[in-house]
């Protein structure tokens, strides 16, 4: 499955993320906040403004993998 979330930022929130395209997003193309167990795995984040893929505050134990 490819998408784009443009021009939104796409908020993680108790799921897995996974190959999905995420670009062109004004300032963070993919945040995730207060998650645990998760896997983001097989994207393409890109061009995105200040972050591409942030992992934030009360994040633990996920796991990123390829992503282009």
């Amino acid at each position: 499955m490819q998408r784009s979330f443009a021009p939104e930022t796409f908020i993680l929130t108790n799921c897995c993320l996974r190959g999905c395209s995420v670009y062109y997003n004004y300032m963070v193309g993919v945040s995730q906040n207060g998650h645990s167990n998760g896997t983001i795995r097989d994207n393409q984040i890109y061009e995105n403004g200040a972050e591409g893929l942030t992992i934030d505050i009360r994040s633990h134990n996920n796991c990123v993998y390829n992503i282009n």
